[in-house]
């Protein structure tokens, strides 16, 4: 007869703790697209460089 030892409560791994990860990674890069298409087509069409000029608060742009 051979006694087995548990683990105390609370102390066991998430079973899918790579899958929320890597669903939390997904999600944030889609707020992050849709932020960069609210700026590029928003009320005028500009370029890739001009709406990561504006998310980092510059003001003028490259025309």
């Amino acid at each position: 007869m051979s006694a087995t030892v548990q683990a105390p409560a609370g102390t066991e791994k998430p079973r899918y703790r790579w899958s929320r990860q890597t669903t939390l990674i997904v999600l944030v890069g889609l707020l992050v697209l849709a932020c960069l298409c609210s700026i590029m087509f928003g009320v005028r069409s500009i370029s890739v460089s001009d709406a990561f000029a504006a998310l980092q608060g510059k003001t003028e742009t490259g025309e």
